[in-house]
């Protein structure tokens, strides 16, 4: 997990948590344009939770 049960406080506490993980972690990028993407998104987010606990980062801008 990226952090406990907080979110972490700013950019630079979110990329030292990141940089903190295992080498063996699993990352995937999805890029969101529409709201068409939103059943890739949840088939991914339905197949991380199925196995356990993930961390899901939004942003947007």
């Amino acid at each position: 997990m990226i952090s406990s049960t907080l979110a972490p406080k700013n950019k630079s506490v979110l990329i030292r948590s990141i940089n903190q993980l295992p080498s063996n972690i699993k990352l995937d990028v999805i890029e969101v344009f529409s709201k068409n993407d939103k059943a890739t998104v949840s088939r991914l987010f339905d197949q991380y939770a199925s196995r356990g606990q993930c961390s899901v980062i939004i942003i947007a801008g």
